[in-house]
């Protein structure tokens, strides 16, 4: 069952779900750090004020909290919206990354949920840079000095810094998605069986083949890394980045530029499929295993990105998503 809540300006909840249009769309992508909420409602039926808090619930369980950001066609962002509305100044001197991150949420005033260690520490000054842009920066040079890639997400009213499902399942700590809730006419079944035909793609436009580092020594810079994948190079050319470290972290990272290679050397396959009927909310970043032959489908993908599309009053949810394969051995 679907309810939306209105908490209004007198902080007053109403329910308006009866008054919501067909066309509800709940989205995220992995590239974005909020969820949004776009709904349109029977005309004079409720005054929504911008500002004012929407929650969607799904089961008698939230899914979405988040704060009217836009009228006429309401658009609602959960608190992670705030980030890149918010620059500070930081300085920060050799500081482990979970530190950063609890003191960056707390410059919102934010509830700190699941921070996860890492091995890497932030050493850099930043001057009037929003939230938001400094927590992409510090998940880039993870991903580039341990190989690993991490999100942070809002839920349940707490901000969370977590290692992407996919690093666990490439470590085989962590299982694969095979079953999604799905459910038509109190009947469940697995909304994987039901997927229809997707639209599939690849690119190189992300790759890279050649990977060269630097560290800065007074006013020059001395190569100190460097790992190419010369085939690749032979078939799709030269596809090159150029990265820098400090001098005190070659002892440290000197395998740099084999994790960076290892991570982008690779096309990318990506899938568009939309399922039907499913009733659970599939976060961006869950991991799922497919094997419809029918269908050319058969592997295992991470959820780049999702679109639900919700008729409030029949309670039917139509999920979209936009899936990218991972190089797996089970």
């Amino acid at each position: 069952m679907i309810e939306v809540l209105l908490v209004n300006t007198e902080d007053k909840i109403l329910d308006i779900t009866d008054l919501v249009k067909r066309g509800m769309a709940l989205s995220k992508s992995l590239s974005e750090f909020a969820w949004e909420l776009e709904f349109d409602i029977v005309k004079d039926s409720v005054k929504i004020d911008i500002g004012n808090l929407v929650i969607l619930k799904l089961d008698n369980k939230e899914i979405f909290s988040g704060v009217i950001i836009k009228d006429n066609k309401f658009k609602a962002m959960d608190y992670s919206f705030y980030l890149n509305q918010n620059k500070e100044t930081f300085q920060f001197v050799d500081v482990k990354v979970e530190i950063c991150i609890r003191e960056l949420v707390n410059v919102l005033g934010g509830e700190v949920g699941t921070i996860e260690e890492t091995n890497t520490n932030i050493d850099k000054f930043y001057f009037g840079t929003s939230i938001g842009s400094i927590i992409k920066e510090i998940i880039d040079n993870i991903k580039a000095l341990e190989g690993k890639e991490y999100d942070f997400s809002y839920e349940l009213g707490k901000f969370h810094f977590k290692a992407r499902d996919k690093v666990r399942v490439l470590s085989n700590e962590l299982k694969p998605t095979t079953y999604i809730k799905g459910i038509n006419k109190d009947f469940e079944f697995n909304a994987l069986n039901y997927i229809k035909p997707p639209v599939y793609s690849r690119s190189m436009e992300n790759m890279k083949n050649s990977i060269k580092v630097y560290t800065q020594k007074g006013n020059n810079y001395i190569q100190v890394g460097e790992s190419k994948d010369d085939k690749s190079i032979k078939r799709y050319g030269l596809l090159q980045d150029v990265i820098s470290i400090k001098e005190a972290e070659v002892g440290i990272n000197k395998n740099k530029a084999e994790n960076i290679l290892k991570l982008s050397n690779k096309l990318s396959e990506n899938l568009t499929v939309e399922i039907p009927f499913i009733a659970e909310i599939i976060n961006p970043g869950r991991v799922l295993k497919l094997n419809y032959q029918e269908l050319d489908i058969a592997g295992i993908f991470e959820v780049k990105s999702v679109i639900y599309t919700i008729a409030a009053k029949d309670m039917r949810i139509m999920a979209k998503m936009d899936l990218e394969r991972l190089n797996y051995e089970e």
